[in-house]
């Protein structure tokens, strides 16, 4: 009988196989009644690729005995290594009643921040005690993790642990699954226990966000994801996520071990002490000037601490739950509901620690990291470089004029004068998208950023172009960029937004456009921040939520013509005719576009 051929009803020595708890590459799980102890365990056969390998079979048996050492609540118990009378290889474990953290996430959804912070730490300590014992496990993930109903997490199957330099392989491949890989492990490079900390981390992350921080098509966007780009903060998708947690998740996320915490038990201990670690080595880097917060409440609105957005409508309310009604853009301010995030996050708040600055390089099909080309920027004189520096700013007053040819080919003579520039090529892209020749546009873009990570426009122009080209999973990462180039960029955040509206996802829209707001309170362009947090209620179904920042987006721009379109609408859906009607006398009054200037005089109509 194969490892994986039913086994139900068979009694391998003292164990009566009762049923079937799981199955998976590296074998199948049977629970079983132990006849002589008058205990259930649970039975694990290895595939059959393993048991036709007597090599893999003597380190299989050599690791699963060193595992059994260990002696830790949180790690489930090996009994025995036994073989069965075909000479299958099967390890005898502890069973445990309780639900995985994947059959959790299946079934209720994300934890609450109080649960997911207990269970990691929870494997973390177990971690600890398996390392300390030079026993890695290569495989933590929800599925791996059962909590028992009294709260206990119990870490399962270290089946593909590692021993010292031993590793069970098949074929030379990596083992684990795919989406909570290390970029050292899906490289196999050699593995310590700080490989099982980023993995870790990508189930912490899960535990709050209900999504992995990186994902793919397949597996080998998964894998380079993993390797090469950023993760979104947990912040994003779960807003009620400490900033000290996001922190240590961001931390477990280094894309080397060196830049992880380097112990199972450091991160036990930043698990109970909201991200500190008594040592020198992990101490917070020191605290740069920040945005000071408010100083106090506008008169007559709840203070930050009593107020709270409702999951479910979006409003604003209570700690109670009671309704405290629309709030304008001004009453959102001072009532200090939306924080700046701490200053040591300003620049990376978007990213994670350790990003590298070219984003969504292979997956998407930018080629950032080609060669830039051209000639050095030692060969080009200063003359060459002021002159090109003012046939720039010439360029962008003639697109500013709509007069494309001209700033098409003043931006070209400076670019014959010193090719590395980086905000001529951005500004190129800038009139390409005027021209809407946008194949250029993400081309010259592309340029600029090779040459300069830090160009704000060059990553903004990519982003447009990339979306007027339907490719919004790059127009997406280039808005990202462009926040990270300027963590102040108020139409990055916007775009970035209003492009998640689009595509269906008007809650993390919020997170976004809040952060943003956050961080630039006072900028003069912080209407269409409000424009599209007004659109993100909108397309929750939450017209009232909409009502105050709309009405804050017209107040400090009365001119624009979404704002005043996604207003009247509110009124609409709202009972508000008369109101409706007048905003979208206003809205006809400065919409440029014939097409919907009929169509919303057909409405008043």
């Amino acid at each position: 009988m194969s490892a994986n051929a039913p086994r139900i009803g068979e009694t391998i020595d003292q164990y009566t196989i009762t049923g079937q708890l799981g199955e998976g590459g590296m074998g199948v799980v049977y629970l079983a009644e132990d006849t002589t102890l008058g205990r259930k365990v649970a039975l694990k056969f290895l595939p059959a690729w393993a048991n036709s390998d007597e090599d893999a079979k003597r380190r299989f048996i050599h690791e699963a005995k060193t595992s059994s050492v260990l002696d830790h609540p949180n790690i489930a118990t090996i009994h025995d290594v036994k073989t069965a009378g075909n000479g299958d290889l099967f390890i005898v474990m502890g069973y445990y009643d309780g639900r995985t953290i994947r059959d959790y996430l299946n079934e209720d959804g994300p934890l609450s921040v109080e649960d997911a912070i207990d269970f990691a730490s929870q494997t973390a300590s177990g971690l600890d005690a398996a390392h300390e014992e030079g026993i890695i496990h290569r495989d933590i993930k929800p599925g791996n993790v059962i909590v028992t109903p009294k709260g206990r997490a119990v870490i399962l199957d270290f089946g593909l642990a590692k021993v010292e330099d031993v590793t069970m392989t098949q074929d030379g491949t990596s083992m684990g699954t795919m989406a909570y890989m290390s970029p050292e492990q899906a490289k196999n490079e050699a593995l310590d226990g700080r490989t099982d900390l980023w993995a870790l981390g990508v189930m912490l992350y899960e535990m709050l966000a209900g999504r992995r921080p990186f994902d793919g098509g397949y597996e080998a966007a998964v894998l380079y994801a993993a390797a090469h780009e950023p993760h979104s903060p947990v912040q994003l998708h779960r807003s009620d996520a400490p900033d000290w947690l996001s922190d240590v998740i961001d931390k477990l996320l280094e894309k080397s071990p060196d830049d992880r915490f380097q112990s199972a038990g450091d991160l036990v201990e930043a698990l109970a002490n909201r991200g500190a670690v008594e040592s020198p080595a992990e101490a917070p880097p020191p605290v740069a000037p920040g945005i000071d917060a408010p100083a106090s409440a506008a008169p007559g609105t709840a203070t930050q601490s009593q107020i709270l957005i409702d999951p479910t409508t979006g409003a604003f309310v209570t700690r109670d739950g009671t309704p405290i009604g629309p709030l304008s853009g001004a009453q959102m301010l001072q009532s200090g509901l939306f924080q700046p995030p701490p200053p040591t996050k300003s620049k990376s708040l978007l990213w994670g620690g350790g990003a590298v600055a070219a984003i969504l390089i292979a997956v998407v099909g930018w080629l950032v990291v080609q060669s830039v080309g051209g000639e050095s920027s030692a060969q080009i004189t200063e003359a060459q470089q002021a002159r090109a520096r003012e046939l720039n700013r010439t360029a962008i007053e003639y697109r500013a004029n709509r007069q494309f040819t001209l700033a098409r080919s003043t931006i070209e003579e400076a670019l014959t004068l010193d090719s590395t520039y980086s905000e001529a090529w951005a500004t190129l892209a800038a009139v390409e998208i005027g021209l809407q020749n946008y194949d250029d546009a993400v081309q010259h873009a592309q340029r600029a950023v090779r040459l300069d990570e830090s160009n704000v426009a060059g990553w903004f122009n990519l982003a447009f172009a990339s979306e007027e080209l339907g490719r919004y999973g790059e127009a997406l990462g280039a808005y990202q960029a462009s926040v990270k180039a300027d963590s102040t960029f108020v139409p990055g955040y916007s775009a970035w937004g209003n492009r998640l509206i689009e595509l269906g996802q008007p809650d993390e829209a919020l997170n976004v456009l809040q952060r943003g707001f956050s961080i630039a309170p006072n900028d003069a362009r912080r209407f269409l921040l409000f424009k599209n947090i007004g659109k993100a209620y909108l397309a929750m179904d939450n017209p009232q939520g909409a009502l105050g920042p709309l009405e804050e987006s017209v107040r400090l721009n009365g001119e624009n013509p979404e704002s005043l379109s996604l207003l009247a609408d509110a009124y609409e859906a709202l009972g508000r005719t008369a109101d409706a009607q007048a905003t979208l006398r206003l809205y006809i009054g400065v919409e440029r576009d014939a097409d919907k200037r009929s169509a919303a005089e057909a409405r008043l109509n």
